[in-house]
């Protein structure tokens, strides 16, 4: 399999010194990032459209499937108490799915979004953050593959579990998918948003249960801080889950501020 990709690199560990000038963002301009990240592709700028209601902001995407009409909607609820925020967003025409991201900003906030008519989705993410600087190398310890054509979507989904790709996002100048190989096969996958000059998103990383805790992970988002660093950018963002919160935390970034889920029943 090893000849069957010119870009194959074999990953280098990379470690990052916090940037002298750079201070970590404020939780808003992490938040304003995390909104951004939705409509990072072309595909999700074709068919979704940003508004704002106010204290809420409204990410609202149209779009065919299986020759038929679908809507999604995600609202973002920086700091609004849950009543007034779901006044808000129930006065808007309805979803096939609607998706509530709200800043965790005092104790109980669960319990009011759920007196509210909200199912929540639990456990909550964590905004984080990560300034790049000088790097140092190490050993090689995994090969890295950054995918660089509509063809190789496959390679995707051959890892048991990950989110298929579209092979328009694959072509789509603004994304970096990468995987991670063990014996030429793909194990682990994750994916780098450029949002604007000086800063950059990662998301959908995950790994096939059976390689996890090899050291994927932590792989993938090396060379993605080292590709991201290259290209200019001096910040790192994401949401991480519960279960990657202590990962990221090893690799350097700091936490900003708790996400809470909630489905708009």
């Amino acid at each position: 399999m090893r000849s069957s990709y010119s870009s194959i690199r074999r990953q280098t560990k990379f470690r990052f010194a916090p940037v002298d000038n750079l201070q970590q963002p404020t939780t808003k301009l992490a938040f304003e990032a995390l909104i951004s990240s939705y409509l990072a592709s072309e595909w999700q700028q074709a068919h979704g459209l940003r508004q704002s209601l106010g204290a809420v902001d409204w990410i609202h995407y149209s779009y065919e499937a299986g020759g038929e009409r679908r809507t999604n909607d995600m609202f973002f609820v920086a700091d609004l108490d849950p009543p007034t925020a779901l006044r808000l967003i129930r006065r808007q025409q309805r979803a096939d799915n609607h998706l509530i991201f709200a800043l965790s900003t005092r104790p109980n906030l669960v319990a009011e979004y759920m007196s509210e008519g909200c199912s929540y989705l639990a456990p909550p993410s964590y905004l984080m953050s990560m300034s790049l600087g000088v790097l140092a190398n190490s050993p090689a310890e995994h090969e890295i593959l950054r995918l660089s054509s509509a063809e190789q979507a496959s390679i995707i989904e051959t890892i048991e579990g990950a989110e298929p790709v579209s092979p328009v996002d694959l072509e789509d100048p603004r994304l970096s998918y990468y995987i991670a190989l063990i014996d030429g096969r793909a194990s682990a996958v994750a994916r780098l948003s450029r949002l604007e000059t000086g800063f950059s998103w990662v998301s959908h990383v995950y790994t096939a249960a059976p390689f996890r805790s090899q050291g994927l992970a932590t792989a993938l988002m090396n060379q993605l801080m080292k590709d991201s660093y290259d290209s200019g950018d001096r910040l790192m963002l994401l949401l991480a889950t519960e279960e990657a919160h202590s990962l990221y935390h090893k690799l350097g970034f700091l936490d900003l501020a708790a996400v809470l889920n909630f489905i708009l029943l």
